[in-house]
């Protein structure tokens, strides 16, 4: 009998998480393991997923939410609650509290935030440190935060860093000449992306005035742009010069398709946790210029997989960019360490790792029973 697993995610928008439980259950072929996702949040954009996917629609911060898991646990026999980001961790704990189920909390950035929401969570999480039965952490830097704040035993603690799909993002895959006339570039275009959330903590706007510096100085520069969010009022205020030099494509799915296209990457991130953009980037050959934030400095390394923009000002990304754009011989050594440095991302090995764990926990029931 398979091991059936309940997934619960606070929606299924593009976002990080989104993209690392994608990655989990889209080739997840094993008889040995059955996966539900339920999303909190059913409305807005939704990634595509292979599972059964239990949409009920509830307000948020609805009650009924937590008696929807404890039924959800009853119905599909669940016996391992998968919780994914704060709120569903809240409400995983809660649940646990009630129904023998066996509950791991997925931290995707939760505990590197300090705002009020962020503070509460890690107050209830702290005092609720015992309940949960394994904690995911995606980065080392969060692995130190979780210890030093929250203080389970860690024996309960797995590094688990988030996967890509290296069979999509894979530049042999993708024809860039052909992919470049389907997004109409031109031969001479020098291409500058950004593929995120439009906000603040994904520095779009420090992405945005780089870019207008590097215009400045390279006219045949073209920025491209794919993700939604609050930042894309932004782009109503630009020069109307430069609105022939932006293509702006909204939420977009197979964003490999993007990075085939592109000569660069900016990547300005002022809070980051692990940063899949970054991994799946540099699977695809892109030349990045990232911020010097923990969980992108722990994937990457100056000069050799990427640039580093320490001070993450425009200034600093419209340089690198000119160092970049006039070294042949950084480019082609980025490309070359960056493609090897993902390696241990695989989405294949994380699978198999968080599979391992899953069958553990059970196994590790059974054998105090």
């Amino acid at each position: 009998m398979s091991i059936r697993i309940l997934h619960v995610i606070g929606s299924m928008r593009l976002g990080g998480a989104q993209v690392c439980l994608k990655n989990l259950v889209d080739i997840d072929n094993s008889k040995n393991f059955t996966n539900f996702v339920y999303p909190l949040r059913p409305k807005g954009t939704r990634i595509e997923i292979n599972c059964e996917t239990i949409f009920l629609d509830y307000p948020n911060y609805d009650p009924r939410k937590f008696f929807a898991i404890l039924n959800i646990c009853k119905k599909y026999d669940i016996d391992i609650i998968h919780a994914h980001l704060d709120k569903p961790i809240i409400l995983g704990i809660l649940v646990k509290i009630f129904c023998k189920r066996k509950l791991i909390v997925h931290d995707h950035g939760a505990l590197l935030r300090n705002d009020f929401k962020a503070q509460i969570y890690r107050w209830f999480l702290k005092l609720f440190k015992n309940i949960p039965d394994r904690y995911f952490i995606v980065s080392k830097v969060m692995q130190e935060r979780l210890i030093n704040s929250i203080g389970p035993e860690e024996e309960r603690i797995e590094l688990v860093y988030n996967p890509f799909n290296n069979k999509k993002f894979n530049p042999l895959k993708y024809d860039r000449d052909l992919q470049r006339e389907k997004f109409n570039i031109a031969k001479t275009d020098v291409t500058i992306g950004f593929i995120g959330r439009l906000d603040f903590v994904k520095g779009f706007d420090i992405a945005l005035d780089a870019f207008k510096k590097i215009y400045k100085e390279n006219k045949n520069a073209k920025f491209i742009i794919a993700g939604e969010g609050c930042q894309k009022k932004l782009l109503d205020d630009i020069d109307s010069a430069l609105n022939g030099r932006i293509l702006y494509l909204g939420y977009y799915d197979n964003t490999a398709e993007i990075m085939s296209v592109l000569d660069c990457a900016l990547l300005p991130s002022r809070r980051e946790s692990f940063g899949i953009t970054a991994v799946e980037l540099m699977a695809m050959s892109v030349p990045m210029i990232c911020s010097g934030i923990d969980g992108l400095k722990e994937i990457t390394e100056h000069k050799k997989t990427a640039l580093i923009a320490e001070n993450n000002n425009p200034d600093e990304y419209a340089f690198w960019f000119k160092e970049l754009a006039s070294n042949s011989h950084l480019r082609n050594q980025i490309r070359s360490n960056a493609s090897k440095n993902v390696r241990k991302f695989y989405q294949e090995n994380y699978i198999n790792r968080v599979h391992e764990i899953y069958s553990d926990l059970l196994h590790d029931a059974s054998s105090r029973s």
